[in-house]
């Protein structure tokens, strides 16, 4: 089983996210924070993708994607494909977060199916 890391601080939109990624066999990690989602990425080398919240409340999304490319980069980390997850639907923003290190951006609201492909294309 592969595990997705869920960032997102808003206990509502997690749970969507977590209910989509759980039927389909996928194993779920959890941060309502940055540096939650830091010590999970530094400490759980199981994890296959993340999902990114870009407001959260200790530290942007961004900041953690720019922390994860930069670990690939210099301590050799495998490369985890990231969807940064945004209510913005400002392009600017869009294109900070793909400067950032993201692969994609979803607008919420996700579609279960729009995640579930993309993971699925992600991962394979």
């Amino acid at each position: 089983m592969k595990t997705i890391l869920v960032v997102e601080d808003v206990s509502v939109s997690r749970r969507i996210l977590v209910s989509t990624l759980l039927p389909r066999g996928y194993e779920v990690a959890q941060a309502s924070e940055g540096r939650a989602a830091i010590r999970l990425l530094t400490s759980d080398d199981t994890i296959a993708a993340a999902l990114i919240d870009l407001g959260l409340p200790d530290i942007s999304g961004e900041v953690i994607m720019r922390w994860i490319r930069r670990r690939e980069r210099n301590e050799g980390a495998k490369r985890i494909p990231i969807v940064a997850i945004t209510g913005y639907t400002d392009e600017k923003k869009h294109l900070s977060a793909m400067q950032s290190g993201a692969d994609d951006v979803f607008v919420k609201p996700i579609m279960p199916h729009q995640l579930l492909g993309w993971l699925e294309g992600a991962l394979s």
